[in-house]
């Protein structure tokens, strides 16, 4: 089968991984997939997009995302910061306090609600919410640069399983950004303010910290030399059409796989790992299709063609 024209004809599988083929085909290194550590790089890419998407379908995170109270567009994350809503009302879980800040009826705002049973996510990351504003950033943490998470604290609710929730958004969050628990914050650090207060009054943050690192730790199997990944086979993730505007793990991949293969954002920098298809990523793409020119066509999408050209399946 031909995996690229450039190359000769070979039987689907012959090779280990992308690399091998890509040496064995063109020596001097100078043609497709023959970068130094190419192939682990795009079996590591896979193996992170897979272990991000089996957390999250397992914390079943609901969107009810909203454009109210906040600061469209203008966050560049830097922390995670763990909140509580002090709202002991019955009833009061992460779906009621989602739905009425989506209606506008709430003042202040985070990105997420967590209860026992839900997680809600209430804004895009790139908008920074109405949190820590409180603070005046003088502890260096704003609303313009963090992802902030409210736990409920509604009677009906099983507080510790919902602080347990937070601790896997949290360490889900945290490994999205490649940070470590330095960047993991309480709103008492960014302005002072009592709160989380039980985590605070029951002295559990060293703990949350704890349990949130160990979830970050908590990877699912690497992926081995088995047919199904050398031959291109089936993957786990099944990557979806990309074009501006769409967000969400296709578009991590993708923005992975251009920053493996050196194509950079329009701003001439590494793209941002944000999920976000926006100007610089799909000006990556189409700079990298441009580059597979009468191969693949140069629409700035990422289809069907150009994610096999990509992942080389």
């Amino acid at each position: 089968h031909c995996i690229d024209p450039r190359f000769t004809y070979v039987k689907r599988g012959c090779a280990p991984y992308v690399e091998w083929l890509g040496i064995q085909e063109n020596p001097s290194g100078a043609g497709w997939a023959a970068g130094k550590g190419y192939g682990n790089k795009i079996l590591n890419i896979l193996s992170n997009i897979l272990e991000t998407g089996e957390r999250e379908e397992t914390m079943n995170i609901i969107k009810m995302l909203t454009k109210k109270n906040c600061y469209p567009g203008q966050n560049k994350p830097a922390y995670v910061v763990i909140h509580e809503t002090d709202n002991w009302s019955k009833g009061a879980d992460a779906k009621a306090h989602a739905t009425a800040m989506k209606n506008g009826n709430l003042a202040g705002t985070v990105h997420y609600y967590v209860d026992s049973t839900s997680i809600y996510q209430t804004l895009d990351h790139k908008d920074g919410a109405y949190a820590v504003g409180d603070g005046g950033g003088k502890y260096g943490i704003t609303n313009r640069n963090s992802i902030n998470i409210e736990i409920c604290v509604n009677p009906e609710s099983d507080y510790y399983k919902a602080v347990d929730k937070a601790e896997q958004l949290a360490a889900s969050l945290l490994k999205q950004y490649g940070w470590g628990t330095d960047h993991l914050k309480r709103h008492y650090d960014a302005s002072r303010k009592h709160c989380p207060r039980r985590i605070i009054d029951e002295g559990l943050w060293e703990q949350f910290k704890t349990k949130t690192k160990e979830y970050m730790g908590a990877a699912p199997e690497k992926p081995t030399n088995k047919p199904t990944t050398q031959t291109g086979g089936n993957y786990m993730f099944e990557p979806k059409m990309v074009s501006k505007g769409d967000n969400g793990l296709s578009v991590l991949l993708l923005q992975e796989i251009l920053r493996a293969r050196g194509f950079k954002g329009k701003d001439g920098k590494d793209l941002k790992l944000d999920r976000d298809a926006g100007t610089n990523t799909i000006y990556a793409l189409t700079k990298y299709q441009e580059s597979r020119k009468g191969v693949l066509e140069v629409d700035g999408i990422c289809g069907t063609n150009t994610w096999k050209d990509l992942i080389a399946i």
